[in-house]
């Protein structure tokens, strides 16, 4: 009981307590800023990824505007090309074809068809034009 009375050993006592305290203090005060970083630190990824899905969903609508944008402009150009193919050839229509003439043009297009250009010759080599 004696030793509680010294002086050395209360302010030994108050210094830990104080030591003790200050440490708690910090350490709940610490504890708290590390929370708070986290929180904006996953609120800064969840909005850079909504941002990110917000971009994909942009680029990937342009890309289909895009496609039926080129869709239909192929489809008008084939469309024009089919009338003007008919116009050209109307003239043809009307006149008799060599049945050789029918061949070769039936040939061509069965070859143009099947996309075999190496299996569609006729065995005969081309003229060089000199």
């Amino acid at each position: 009981m004696r030793v509680l009375l010294n002086p050395r050993v209360i302010l030994a006592l108050a210094l830990v307590a104080l030591l003790s305290f200050t440490h708690f203090t910090a350490y709940r005060k610490g504890k708290a800023t590390v929370r708070a970083e986290w929180a904006a630190e996953r609120v800064e990824q969840e909005r850079q990824a909504q941002a990110q899905a917000q971009r994909i969903r942009e680029l990937q609508r342009a890309a289909e505007t895009r496609y039926t944008v080129q869709a239909g402009v192929r489809e008008e150009f084939i469309g024009y090309t089919i009338r003007e193919v008919h116009h050209a050839a109307a003239p043809i229509a009307s006149c008799a074809l060599p049945a050789d003439l029918v061949r070769l043009l039936r040939d061509a297009a069965a070859c143009a068809r099947g996309d075999t250009s190496a299996s569609c010759s006729s065995g005969e080599s081309l003229p060089v034009a000199r």
